[in-house]
């Protein structure tokens, strides 16, 4: 698992393996060697999913054990030594450099003298001197840091003449080597040490792609194809390929905005050579879909559509003739038909949607390893098919969505969170239509899942509090009113440990005013005061700084009492929350954004007016809307998102968990609102 990068997969084996070699040790001590190959392997995986205290512990007790075997066994000695050097990395990583410097010398003399009687040790001998520069380095001891690399890159030299996969770390020891040099004033030399680094780094990015996976080094690269294309048309495909790879690079890290310049590039680039040799036109269309995401990402949805429509168009016709295009070609039809769906074209999203469901449907009967991306689809058609009104194919669309997730996570426990997600919004959809006890069996098994990840995944404690949440909506709504209490106050409780301070304080006021609600249900009228009045006076701090989250929540408590059939609960808080974005867009250029959250209020309002039998009254707020939507319509577009916490809600999540690692954007539903946009995915 960790040899393929499945560390969080990797840690949950690591930690069974040191529980059952620990008790086995207590008694056996022959089993202290395999204790301590267990905590290595424990700490390695702990650094690389950033938990570097805890990898501190488990490479501390590894070297203690190692250090004690090593005593009576000197075959040990190579695993001390390698524990030391992975202890020397968490020191680094936690800013211990002193520390770190110790124990790296420690191991480079352990492997020193194990490698005068085995030339294998040489490999990790070069490694730990080339640490141990770092170290130095970073120290300010740059003489010393120079006898170190000079050494690593003798003996990185020496290995790349049997062994040509050296090549990349001996240009890392040159790169190291040249800035001391140049530190301690030998610029000559210098230079001598920088031209081979560039020189080596250009080869390998000939012959190895995979060097252009590390974005430090797509950067560099990069910057050598731009100028080699200069002189060389034939080095072209190259630098499109290498901006290619910076633009998802950049994508996987957010950057957004610069990937999109990126993008740009390649795509003119492939489109050039896609004139001339129809060949590059698949490399064109990948291009393409990737810039389409990071359009979509910085808000310029209507060009995303654009772009997303021409992939579709060129891998539809690559398609007929090529077998293999046809998952490219559902993948660029998933991404067109949220796209669509971003400009509210649901009906066309919709007939998009089905056609990728019935690719990715027949693409899974002969390769199962197409069942995710099946499942995803089918939760963009779920989106569109309500958004469309048809609720009951939805419901049906996302509980074979639901099934498949759920036989996934079977064999592969990394697929339990995009589960509970699904179920999540399935049972939010089923409450919605009145199905209560349906909704109470989803929202509960979406919280057992979370629970169960909770005890290693501290940042799925906002979506438990959220199931929690929603969950007791639907034990108040069947008439299970203590058990609503009993769960409603678990979420407080839950909500009342979160790092982020805004979605602590909106958690605990919304699920307080819910408390409060089920609390006066069973009798206890003090106590639901008290709720009340507490949770009122966070919503008030939260409107100090940020008016329109205010006037928000209200609209979510409305919601979620709307939902299960309190209609005059839901009554006094969508009065709150109507009136309050009337104060906010009164004057003379509201925020568009504003505006829209204020119309989606009162179509709420009026829905709920609908549900008390007064008729006439919500005639008139469906008249107010009618006259702010054509206020809104004669004002210019703001195409960029509201990256807003307004659009946060308990009751409707974010459907990149929903349809899971999907390979595009996965549109939101809204609901009452949601817990954000998805994230863009991996692109092909």
């Amino acid at each position: 698992l960790s040899n393929v990068k499945r560390h969080h997969d990797a840690l949950r084996v690591d930690e069974e393996a040191v529980e059952i070699f620990r008790n086995l040790a207590e008694t056996d001590p022959t089993f202290g060697k395999d204790l301590a190959h267990s905590l290595h392997n424990l700490g390695f995986d702990l650094t690389e999913v950033g938990r570097h205290e805890d990898a501190l512990h488990a490479d501390e007790e590894a070297v203690d054990l190692y250090r004690r075997l090593a005593e009576t066994d000197p075959n040990v000695t190579k695993d001390l030594a390698g524990s030391l050097h992975g202890l020397g990395i968490d020191y680094d990583r936690l800013g211990r450099h002193e520390d770190a410097l110790r124990v790296v010398e420690e191991a480079a003399e352990l492997y020193r003298k194990l490698a005068e009687t085995d030339p294998n040790i040489t490999r990790d001998l070069a490694e730990s001197l080339h640490s141990l520069g770092v170290d130095l380095s970073r120290l300010g001891r740059h003489e010393d840091a120079l006898r170190a690399d000079e050494e690593a890159v003798e003996l990185r030299r020496k290995l790349t003449e049997t062994d040509p996969n050296v090549t990349r770390d001996l240009a890392h020891s040159l790169r190291n080597l040249s800035v001391e040099l140049r530190r301690l004033g030998r610029h000559e030399d210098a230079l001598r040490a920088g031209e081979e680094t560039v020189e080596l780094r250009r080869k390998l990015a000939e012959t190895d792609p995979k060097v252009t996976e590390d974005l430090a080094w797509s950067l560099h690269n990069l910057e050598i194809r731009r100028k080699l294309a200069e002189t060389d048309p034939n080095v072209i495909k190259d630098l499109a390929q290498s901006l290619h790879n910076l633009g998802i690079a950049l994508s996987d890290i957010k950057r957004h905005h610069d990937a999109l310049r990126v993008d740009e590039e390649a795509v003119e680039l492939r489109r050039k050579l896609a004139e001339t040799d129809p060949n590059f036109t698949k490399d064109l269309a990948e291009s393409l879909y990737s810039l389409g995401v990071d359009l979509r990402k910085v808000g310029r949805r209507e060009d995303a559509l654009c772009v997303g429509e021409e992939a579709v168009e060129i891998r539809r016709k690559l398609a007929e003739t090529d077998p293999n295009v046809i998952k490219d070609l559902a993948q660029s039809l998933h991404n067109l038909g949220i796209a669509l769906s971003d400009i509210k074209r649901h009906h066309d999203a919709l007939r998009v949607d089905e056609e990728a469901v019935e690719l990715r449907r027949k693409l899974a009967e002969t390769d199962p390893n197409f069942t995710k991306d099946l499942a995803e689809s089918l939760y963009s058609l779920g989106v569109d098919l309500r958004k469309v009104g048809r609720r009951e194919d939805a419901l049906c669309v996302g509980e074979e969505a639901v099934e498949i997730r759920r036989t996934l996570a079977e064999t592969d426990p990394s697929a339990t969170g995009a589960l509970a997600s699904l179920l999540f919004s399935q049972a939010y959809h089923l409450r919605v239509i009145g199905r209560h006890e349906d909704a109470l069996r989803a929202d509960e098994e979406a919280a057992g899942l979370r629970r169960n990840l909770l005890q290693t995944d501290a940042s799925v404690m906002e979506s438990l509090a959220n199931s929690l949440e929603n969950t007791a909506l639907n034990l108040n709504a069947i008439g299970r009113h203590e058990d609503a209490v009993h769960t409603s106050q678990e979420a407080v409780e839950l909500y009342e440990k979160l790092p982020d301070a805004t979605s602590r304080s909106r958690g605990v006021a919304n699920t307080l005013k819910h408390l409060a609600t089920y609390l006066h249900a069973v009798g206890r009228h003090e106590e639901a005061l008290r709720m009340h009045e507490r949770g009122a006076e966070i919503h008030r701090k939260l409107g100090e700084t940020d008016p329109g989250l205010t006037p928000f929540s209200f609209y979510v408590l409305a919601h979620d009492f709307h939902s299960i059939g309190l209609h005059e609960d839901a009554l006094h808080a969508e009065e709150e929350a109507v009136e309050l974005y009337r104060k906010i867009t009164t004057e003379s250029t509201p925020k568009p954004t504003l505006l829209r959250d204020r119309i989606t209020s009162l179509k709420l309002f009026a829905k709920i007016l609908r549900a008390l039998g007064r008729a006439e009254d919500a005639a008139r707020t469906d008249a107010e809307v009618t006259s702010l939507k054509s206020s809104l319509e004669r004002r210019p577009v703001d195409v960029a998102v509201d990256p807003s916490p307004h659009s946060l809600s308990p009751i409707q999540e974010d459907s990149e968990q929903a349809a899971g690692e999907a390979a595009d954007d996965s549109e939101v539903d809204d609901g009452p609102g949601s817990e954000g946009e998805n994230a863009s995915s991996s692109q092909s």
